[in-house]
Parts: C-alpha cells; sequence; structure tokens
C-alpha cells in the first residue's frame, strides 16, 4: 500500500484523510508481523529538455567524435566478424549507455529514460557524461544551463 506524504523537519506528515487510512491500514495487520516500509522521494516526470539533451547531445557527441576519429562498430565492439566501415548507430550506443550507466531496480531490471523522473534522467545524463570521458574519451558539453529543470 503506498501514502503520500511530506518531510517536515526530519519527520514524515500525511494530511488527517491520509493519516487516517494509514493507521486503519496498520491495524489490519496482526501484531508481531514483520513489514517493509520504503521512503521514496517523489520527482516529476523527466521533460523533453532532457529527452532532447541526452538523445542531441550525449549520443549526437559521441556519434560525432566516433566519426571524426574512424571509431567503427567492429573497432568498438571489438569484434572480428563484423565488417570494418560500418558507422555505430545511435541505438547500439544507447544499449552500451544503459548497460553501463543506468542503476539497476530491485529485481535486476534495467530502468529506460522515458520510464525515468526529473531526478533520476539528470543522474543518467551526469553518469553518461562521465562514462564518455573515461571509456572514449569523449567529453559531452555542458547542456543549456536550465536542463536540469
Amino acid at each position: 500500500m503506498q501514502f503520500i506524504a511530506r518531510i517536515q523537519d526530519g519527520r514524515i506528515e500525511m494530511s488527517p484523510a491520509t493519516q487516517g487510512l494509514y493507521e486503519n491500514f496498520l491495524r489490519r495487520i496482526k501484531t508481531g508481523a514483520d513489514v517493509t516500509v520504503e521512503v521514496k522521494r517523489v520527482g516529476r516526470n523527466k521533460t523533453v529538455q532532457q529527452c532532447r539533451t541526452h538523445w542531441g547531445l550525449v549520443i549526437g557527441t559521441i556519434r560525432e567524435q566516433f566519426r571524426h576519429r574512424g571509431m567503427d562498430l567492429a573497432t568498438l565492439l571489438n569484434s572480428p566478424t563484423i565488417p570494418d566501415g560500418l558507422e555505430v548507430p545511435a541505438d547500439v550506443i544507447q544499449a552500451i549507455l544503459y548497460a553501463t550507466c543506468n542503476d539497476v531496480g530491485p529485481n535486476g531490471e534495467r530502468k529506460t529514460l522515458s520510464r525515468m523522473d526529473t531526478i533520476e534522467a539528470s543522474a543518467f545524463f551526469d553518469k553518461c557524461r562521465t562514462y564518455a570521458a573515461s571509456a572514449w574519451d569523449v567529453q559531452i558539453p555542458d547542456p543549456d544551463p536550465a536542463w536540469k529543470q
């Protein structure tokens, strides 16, 4: 069961109606039963600007640098079976970034950008920038200063 609350001075506060529902729910649980309590910060859905920043700036910059350096798909994937000279597709870069920069959920699933809120999308973008710099020596420029809003 989920209950919406606010943190105020380090304490959880609920509206009177929610507090009543919460207490009624707890009364239905047998005394001594073990329960799990999860507190999760509620964030807004990511913005269109964040999606454009990620796909346009991150993947666009990586592909541009790969083209400039002559990095092809066979070299990136270290595969002798892929023909030389094939450009690295955006979806391959996307798959690599999801596999290396994304947090894993409790059941081992990875969250895609479309399911991230603004906080998660911002963190994912930062991890992608760091990975591109360390793995491929690709510097992703700073986006618009308001991109995290």
